[in-house]
Formats: structure tokens, C-alpha cells, sequence
């Protein structure tokens, strides 16, 4: 790899660290900064840069994957909650399970 080119990919680097703390740990630029060692006007600068948007658009594309995911992972958590309140004592309970199961919009054979 050319000297350039390695510049150029640890600057990438760089900005991505710095896009991941602001985006997904929500420091402040001033906390950046200080983890990275540059200037406030060196971060002002990265975020007009395209690597920081193609950073950022990373981050978020995974950060609503990892949300989808665990929304996934707890609807059958949830399906088996209501599912069990239908066999409440309580009829007041049975009758929320139940509107909630029918007011779902699923099917009711997949």
C-alpha cells in the first residue's frame, strides 16, 4: 500500500471512530476531541467530509438491524404473554388479551 493510500485509510479510520462515538455513544464533540487528540475545527471538519456521511449512514443501518432484531426476538415473548392472559381468572383480562390478539391485523392462520 502506497504511503498516500495508507494516510488516506487511517484518516477514513479516524473519522469512523469518531462518527461511532458521536453517533452511538452520543459524546459531545468536545469528549471526541479529547479521545482522539484533534482539534475541535479538525472535527467540524471531518463532519463535511463524505466519509463521515458514509460513517454515519453505516452506524444507523446497523443500529435499526440490531433494533429490528431484538423487536423480532421479543414478539414471541409477547404473543406467549398474551396467550397465557386468555387464561386469566380475571375476565376483564382475558377480554384485553383477547381484543389485543384480534386488533393485531395478523392473520389468523399464517
Amino acid at each position: 500500500m502506497s504511503g498516500q493510500k495508507a494516510k488516506s485509510e487511517a484518516l477514513r479510520a479516524r473519522i469512523a471512530r469518531a462518527a461511532t462515538l458521536a453517533y452511538l455513544h452520543g459524546r459531545k464533540d468536545s469528549e471526541i476531541c479529547a479521545e482522539l487528540g484533534i482539534a475541535t475545527s479538525t472535527l467540524a471538519n471531518w463532519k463535511t467530509r463524505p466519509e463521515w456521511s458514509v460513517a454515519i449512514k453505516a452506524l444507523s443501518g446497523r443500529a435499526w438491524g440490531e433494533a429490528l432484531h431484538l423487536l423480532q426476538a421479543s414478539t414471541t415473548r409477547a404473543v406467549a404473554a398474551l396467550i397465557e392472559m386468555l387464561e386469566d381468572d380475571d375476565p376483564r383480562i382475558r377480554l384485553r388479551a383477547a381484543a389485543l390478539i384480534l386488533g393485531s391485523g395478523l392473520p389468523a392462520s399464517v
